[in-house]
């Protein structure tokens, strides 16, 4: 029996890894894997028999969403007469959103009505939002509340209807992920 490597490192980040067991005998190879039981981790296989000179890719799978700690296991491959260990090694990373406004200042000036501003997710995990101020009844937005997937972005439309305008704006409307807020700042002149 031989293994394609004795050290799995999950990372930060991934979820999926493999690695091969080979016959590299002249016999039928009856192998298993033992000390598996390991939070967080699933196996595609266990055990089996390999005709000589064949070979099996075990996946391992890392369920991330359930993980609580980081893992930094061994796992043996046993022929029945010899052990080969295999390090396992997960690094636990917090999930969390990062909400981050582009711009942060829209100025719509002395004409404009329509202007856009992105919000964007730079975490890790999902990042629910939500307009948390008032703001003047002429400005309207096409969305208050959304989901921001990691790494993506929403874009928001602002429109500002002047003839409602009683005077300039100069105003911040709040944006909220549950635990920080950000301010938008609006302003715009009544000619």
């Amino acid at each position: 029996m031989s293994l394609s490597t004795s050290y799995i490192d999950f990372g930060e980040n991934e979820t999926t890894r493999t690695f091969t067991i080979s016959n590299t005998g002249n016999a039928d190879l009856d192998w298993s894997l033992l000390n598996t039981d390991i939070p967080f981790l699933n196996f595609s296989s266990k055990s089996g028999v390999l005709a000589p000179g064949s070979s099996k890719t075990i996946t391992i799978r890392l369920d991330r969403n359930t993980m609580t700690e980081s893992i930094d296991a061994t796992i043996l491959a046993s022929d029945g007469t010899n052990e080969f260990s295999i390090r396992i090694v997960a690094d636990y990373v917090v999930l969390a959103p990062n909400m981050v406004l582009s711009p942060k200042t829209i100025d719509f000036g002395e004409d404009e009505t329509v202007k856009t501003f992105a919000i964007s997710n730079t975490g890790n995990a999902d990042l629910l939002w939500e307009v948390s101020s008032s703001y003047p009844k002429c400005i309207t937005l096409s969305q208050t509340s959304g989901v921001v997937w990691a790494g993506g972005s929403q874009n928001v439309q602002v429109s500002l209807n002047r003839e409602l305008m009683q005077s300039d704006i100069n105003t911040a409307i709040s944006i909220s992920d549950g635990t920080r807020t950000e301010r938008l700042i609006v302003v715009a002149t009544k000619p």
